[in-house]
């Protein structure tokens, strides 16, 4: 007897669409309860402890997606503070320091544009030296 599986038997090579988003979300969540409640069997109900659990970690599930949102909006709010705060820099004299290879350089300039990239703020001079905020070590008027 032969136990190899016939070529002709296989499903042909088909190409897998993806649609919508692989996360599920609260809405998603809430969809897939309902619709757990509405074919449910009849003779045997969802029992109180299963629909409580599921209640609860939708509940969890709402309170961590308006958690998240909360401090993404923080979060540009303090980037956006940020970004004010060093723009009073601009037309200050300051004096930073470059670790080169002769040790720490002192170095002088006046701030001609703050830069505010990719979470990372930088300080441009007007010579088109750009430093960080944590090389400047005093400033003037």
């Amino acid at each position: 007897m032969d136990n190899k599986i016939q070529q002709s038997l296989f499903l042909p090579d088909q190409q897998i669409r993806k649609t919508g988003s692989s996360n599920l979300g609260k809405d998603d969540f809430l969809k897939i309860l309902v619709a757990q409640l509405a074919n449910q069997d009849p003779l045997k109900p969802m029992e109180d402890r299963e629909f409580i659990s599921q209640m609860a970690n939708f509940s969890s599930l709402e309170q961590m997606v308006n958690m998240n949102q909360t401090l993404n909006s923080w979060v540009a709010h303090q980037n956006n503070g940020q970004l004010l705060q060093y723009s009073e820099l601009i037309g200050k004299k300051v004096t930073w320091m470059d670790s080169g290879e002769d040790g720490n350089e002192t170095h002088t300039g006046t701030v001609a544009k703050i830069h505010f990239e990719q979470g990372e703020t930088t300080i441009e001079l007007e010579d088109g030296t750009k430093v960080t905020p944590a090389q400047v070590t005093t400033l003037s008027a």
